[in-house]
């Protein structure tokens, strides 16, 4: 019946590796640089420092307000080759461009064991 439905799709859903805007604008997400990204990356992290990872949102516009600021930083979709292609409306990657700094390494999106959305630097 309508709760097998439910049970299976809530299973399909759970292997999704695109996400939409309204989920990934509807969370804070918790950011640190990887140790590889090196010294001039993680010296100024405070994850690095202390073990408090910044907070970053996306907004519906396309800005990303960090820590309660609003910094120079655009965010858009983008696609792994051979992930089933979407309507513009969700991604398997999110990129992110600085106004000044230029474009950085792509988000890619991945699902974590508890279901939930994680961003993963290509």
């Amino acid at each position: 019946g309508q709760a097998r439905r439910a049970y299976f799709g809530s299973i399909k859903d759970s292997r999704r590796e695109r996400i939409t805007a309204d989920e990934l604008c509807s969370v804070t997400w918790s950011f640190r640089f990887k140790k590889n990204a090196g010294r001039i990356w993680t010296r100024d992290d405070p994850y690095w420092k202390n073990g408090t990872a910044r907070t970053l949102r996306f907004k519906k516009d396309g800005t990303v307000e960090w820590d309660g600021t609003y910094g120079d930083m655009e965010w858009l979709f983008g696609e792994i080759p051979g992930v089933e292609n979407g309507d513009g409306e969700s991604g398997s990657m999110v990129m992110l461009r600085h106004r000044v700094m230029g474009v950085f390494p792509a988000e890619v999106v991945m699902r974590h064991s508890s279901w939930a959305f994680v961003l993963h630097s290509a």
